[in-house]
């Protein structure tokens, strides 16, 4: 389930959360603490990949990224350790 608004806006520097998209999970270590402003919370997150700045604005949540705690997505090889 993807986090709420307001548990963006809590999220801690060092917070791990997952962006689930396009069949995919991708864990990101959150760089900063998420500034709100005007009913938008930005953060910057942290991959293999390098740094990507996140957007999510309150009552259009559903627009922005989907992050949550824990994976959607799980990879062959993830899968095969759990069967």
């Amino acid at each position: 389930m993807s986090l709420s608004f307001d548990e963006v806006c809590n999220l801690k520097k060092g917070d791990l959360v997952y962006e689930n998209a396009s069949q995919q999970s991708v864990l990101f270590s959150v760089m900063n603490d998420p500034v709100t402003k005007d009913n938008k919370v930005i953060f910057v997150g942290e991959c293999c990949n390098g740094e990507v700045d996140f957007l999510l604005t309150k009552g259009y949540e559903h627009y922005g990224p989907k992050l949550s705690f824990e994976p959607e997505y799980l990879s062959r090889k993830e899968l095969n350790k759990i069967l």
